[in-house]
């Protein structure tokens, strides 16, 4: 981890939107698009993304806490 404006290196935030996006399209059907945002420290320390999944007809909001790809 760097400051806390910049907390995470390239390549762990890399490795954590890859799980993140592996996870919503193993467990929802017909994924047509995954928006990620930028992963942070949420308030009990752990490596939080939040995003957006699209099927269809379904919008999807995605809250995903990374705890075991890095």
């Amino acid at each position: 981890m760097n400051s806390e404006k910049n907390a995470f290196d390239d390549e762990t935030i890399s490795k954590a939107k890859s799980v993140t996006k592996s996870y919503v399209q193993n467990n929802y059907k017909e994924v047509q698009s995954i928006e990620l945002t930028e992963p942070y420290i949420n308030p009990m320390g752990a490596m939080t993304i939040d995003g957006e999944a699209f099927e269809k007809t379904t919008y999807y909001s995605v809250h995903y806490v990374v705890t075991s790809c890095l």
